[in-house]
């Protein structure tokens, strides 16, 4: 060479060091001068040609510089060509992936479309050699930085630990309101992109602080878009080294962030198509459930309800359902058997702002402790011997409605804590399920049992009977109102008599008096059940009324004038006990403890002889 120099080197503008790394360099390598010649692409200064001295300082004759500066401009023509080819050979590389994603995304499945962006979003990554990325989606009625609706993230693992202490200081000095100047910059639908932090505003101090803790070295911002409308954007940075953004790069990159944002808006459509269709199939359900219940309520009952009394003690009853119904408070029926504790829960229920849907109802008394449980909480398949199927329980059928538990003072101890739980929390789980299920089912409870006495001889939780005892309403035994006996008769008689398709005269005033003198221990039920007999015994006329002469509203004859078959007098002393005892088949007052029977054993003598309660509106 025709200049003794001992190092020749090129720094582009881009990597060129900073004046202490390159003091450091000279001290290190010994070097004695330096000639710098500048390196122009057309009118561009892009990089300088360095000469270096080892031995002496050397001055630099003009004919030398001369020489050099030609040689300078081809090495620069060619380092230009270089980048040129090889911005072209990347687009033609985002090319390919492009066309290679766009065709895979037409028939993707949406359960798939995560993984596949995520996938992607590396691969977009590792084209461009870059480090990070990330794809903000802004909520449509808080299109700012803070209203971040939904993002992938995903970054290298080697520096993981400076980015998350990046984040730690982020979040202490204002979070992501750092970057609202890049995020309003992509929403005004322009690119931001810078490949050296300091090329920022000065004005944006916290910005530049957020991207030194981070590590960021470069980064590019570009706005996405759905049907040309700004939904969020898309960020590439590096954190390893610093990286330039040619323009066509920065189209490319907007057409992957569009492709991505299209492909979301599509997810998301599917997900709000796949929970309406859900709701729809609950909904569904519930109407298949109310109408199951519906008709077998139907098939159970018999007439329609009468209401009757004008009574001082009924019209308190009334005044009494009247203030409640309108609440959500659980409500307790206090009464002797047969008095209509039935009747007065459904013109609760009829009277509040669930009256639409139906009453839901369960006789605690006439089920087995483990049958309850299924019968009020429901049951998963295989939960027991014979659940062939998923099984809905009242609560869930009277979600919205309200719920009826006849008999409540039947309930074991530990199904007691679990309704307990239903009324404080609204939570429960099926038989045999892990899953805890939510009721807005209102409780209207009833019970013949003297509550108090039951709490102190410990069978009756007494948590339980506070949470029941907000507001009870006591509906008066049949003796208590005996001015309602005349209307309540004629009520039942005309109702009863049309559905038998009979007509009668109206009752005499001597048979009116003997009903009212009579005690009624069987209350309303007894008196219905006299006047249905009536009924069927009388061919048409005079309505031919036996007025009990005992306590008894059934009589049974002991010996019988004719023998009849031993199961068949079985039978008629069962029901006759039954009967006496309303059909509660265990517990205090129960037709087995009359009979001095187990409960068990009754069941199964009633199962074997055919023996079932027909349940009255009155019940």
């Amino acid at each position: 060479m025709l200049i003794n120099a001992g190092i020749r080197s090129i720094f582009y503008l881009e990597g060129y060091p900073d004046p202490l790394s390159e003091r450091m360099l000279m001290e290190t390598t010994g070097i004695q001068s330096i000639l710098m010649l500048p390196v122009k692409t057309g009118n561009t200064v892009s990089s300088l040609l360095s000469v270096f001295f080892l031995r002496k300082p050397c001055p630099v004759p003009h004919d030398s510089i001369a020489f050099l500066q030609p040689a300078a401009d081809f090495i620069a023509s060619a380092h230009q060509r270089y980048k040129t080819v090889r911005d072209l050979e990347e687009l033609s590389r985002f090319e390919e992936l492009l066309d290679e994603i766009s065709s895979a995304y037409i028939n993707i499945p949406v359960d798939e479309i995560d993984r596949a962006v995520t996938q992607d979003l590396e691969r977009l990554c590792r084209l461009m050699d870059a480090d990070r990325y990330n794809i903000r989606i802004l909520e449509e009625s808080k299109k700012d930085a803070s209203g971040v609706l939904f993002s992938y993230t995903a970054g290298p693992q080697d520096n993981l630990d400076q980015f998350k202490e990046g984040e730690a200081w982020l979040k202490a000095h204002g979070g992501h309101d750092a970057f609202n100047y890049i995020t309003e910059y992509c929403l005004k639908g322009q690119p931001h992109a810078f490949s050296d932090v300091e090329s920022l505003p000065d004005k944006e101090v916290l910005l530049k602080e957020a991207m030194y803790q981070l590590g960021i070295k470069s980064h590019l911002a570009v706005p996405i878009s759905v049907n040309r409308e700004v939904i969020g954007l898309m960020i590439i940075l590096t954190t390893r080294k610093k990286r330039h953004w040619p323009e066509g790069l920065i189209r490319k990159v907007r057409q992957f962030g569009d492709l991505f944002a299209n492909t979301y808006v599509r997810q998301r459509s599917e997900e709000s198509r796949r929970e309406a269709h859900e709701e729809i199939k609950q909904l569904k359900a519930r109407l298949e459930s109310d109408y199951r219940y519906l008709s077998d309520e139907f098939k159970r009952t018999v007439g329609g309800d009468i209401i009757v009394g004008g009574s001082a003690a009924m019209n308190r009853v009334m005044e009494q359902v009247m203030q409640v119904a309108p609440t959500q408070t659980p409500v307790l029926l206090l009464g002797e058997t047969g008095s209509g504790k039935g009747m007065i829960a459904r013109a609760l229920h009829h009277a509040s702002r669930r009256g639409s849907r139906p009453l839901v109802q369960l006789n605690c008394a006439t089920l087995a402790a483990g049958l309850i449980e299924s019968e009020l909480f429901g049951h998963e398949r295989g939960a027991f011997t014979g659940a062939d199927r998923q099984r809905a329980g009242r609560f869930e059928i009277a979600e919205g409605s309200t719920l009826f538990l006849d008999e409540i003072g039947e309930l074991s101890l530990p199904l007691q804590a679990k309704l307990l739980r239903v009324l404080e929390t609204g939570e429960f789980e099926r038989l045999g399920g892990g899953r805890t299920l939510k009721t807005d089912a209102r409780i209207i409870a009833a019970t013949n049992r003297d509550f108090e006495a039951e709490v102190e001889a410990g069978r009756f939780r007494k948590d339980l009977w506070y949470r029941l005892n907000i507001f009870p309403i006591r509906v008066p035994p049949l003796r208590e109102r005996v001015e309602d006996i005349p209307a309540m008769v004629e009520g039942f008689a005309a109702q009863l008599s049309q559905q038998a398709g009979k007509h009668f005269e109206p009752i005499s005033e001597s048979i009116m008096a003997s009903l009212m003198q009579h005690p009624w221990p069987g209350n309303v039920r007894e008196l219905r059940n006299l006047i249905e007999r009536a009924v069927i015994v009388s061919s048409g006329g005079e309505l031919s009324i036996n007025v009990p002469k005992s306590s008894a509203s059934l009589e049974c004859q002991a010996f019988p004038n004719e023998l009849k078959p031993f199961a068949e007098m079985e039978r008629m002393y069962l029901l006759h006990a039954l009967k006496l005892a309303g059909w509660r088949i265990e517990g205090a007052g129960g037709a087995a403890e009359h009979l001095k029977l187990k409960p068990s054993t009754l069941r199964s003598r009633m199962q074997k002889l055919g023996i079932r309660k027909v349940a009255s509106r009155f019940e």
